[in-house]
């Protein structure tokens, strides 16, 4: 019933725990997602949106708020573009969202975020509009 993390430097085991958000040196964790990507029969796809779904306003009194980066590869993960940060809320801004629009276009897109920082990241998921192309023959 537990989950355990391998540090490969020092050869030691951990409990991953939602409830710690710091590495073993006390800096905030580096937190990385990649999801498979979208693809429609060699169709090129126009990506209009992409919102990613988590928990917002989880940082603590006097922190700056957390960012997320999203990075998208339509070559299958060689070569990688960054569209940009988005912030994660104060401490206290439920409402906050993580969206990023206007993404271009391709046809075998991987998409991943990164977080960095002592702040107990929540992510439940993500929803993307895409738009196929016309089929070339």
């Amino acid at each position: 019933g537990k989950h355990l993390v391998g540090d490969r430097t020092q050869g030691k085991l951990w409990q991953q725990s939602t409830g710690v958000s710091t590495d073993t040196d006390g800096l905030g964790l580096r937190r990385l997602r990649r999801w498979p990507g979208s693809y429609a029969d060699h169709k090129t796809l126009f990506f209009d949106r992409l919102e990613v779904l988590f928990e917002p306003g989880l940082v603590g009194v006097g922190l700056s708020a957390p960012q997320i980066e999203h990075s998208y590869s339509n070559d299958g993960g060689k070569l990688w573009t960054s569209a940009g940060l988005v912030s994660a809320g104060e401490l206290g801004d439920y409402g906050r969202r993580g969206f990023w629009t206007q993404l271009g276009s391709g046809r075998n897109r991987l998409n991943e975020i990164v977080t960095t920082g002592a702040v107990p990241y929540r992510f439940f998921g993500a929803t993307e509009d895409v738009r196929p192309g016309l089929e070339l023959r």
